[in-house]
């Protein structure tokens, strides 16, 4: 995978100038964290990641980008994928419960469902997000944290 290469300011600020959605692999030394970077080295993942819909980066538990990233979203799970939309709020946050590349190809359509792409013409986006079904809603709501909050002191540069 070709990860983007800034630390993580540089990188959300990539997202918002691509209008992308800004995704952050979460690893550790453990071998949960390395089958899941197996199912993102797929080329069908890599496909999608390395896209102009997504800016990735890599952070690794303990360094200082992972602290800043866990003071902003709390709940990081080792290892997990955060799809992050441009307010800053999770989209979707795949774990080491995801083993195959289909359900993390799925993962990866049901984001892009999430967010309004421009129509052909160039025009700007619609106003509102498809409508999820009701079971999908309940489901993505019970998977998902409530919106980051920013602790005092700290610098929220996901918003």
């Amino acid at each position: 995978m070709n990860w983007f290469k800034g630390n993580i300011a540089e990188a959300v600020t990539q997202s918002k100038r691509k209008n992308a959605i800004f995704v952050v692999f979460v690893a550790g030394p453990d071998e949960l964290s390395t089958n899941l970077a197996a199912l993102v080295d797929n080329d069908i993942i890599r496909k999608h990641l390395e896209s102009e819909k997504f800016v990735a980066i890599r952070i690794e538990s303990g360094s200082e980008a992972y602290q800043q990233f866990a003071q902003i979203y709390q709940l990081v799970p080792l290892p997990s994928i955060f799809f992050i939309g441009q307010n800053g709020t999770p989209l979707d946050i795949v774990t080491s419960l995801t083993t195959n590349v289909e359900d993390l190809e799925k993962k990866i359509n049901g984001v892009l469902k999430l967010i309004p792409s421009p129509s052909a013409t160039g025009s700007s986006p619609p106003a509102s997000a498809p409508a999820q079904s009701t079971a999908e809603a309940k489901s993505s709501a019970e998977a998902k944290p409530a919106t980051p909050e920013k602790k005092a002191g700290s610098s929220n540069v996901f918003k």
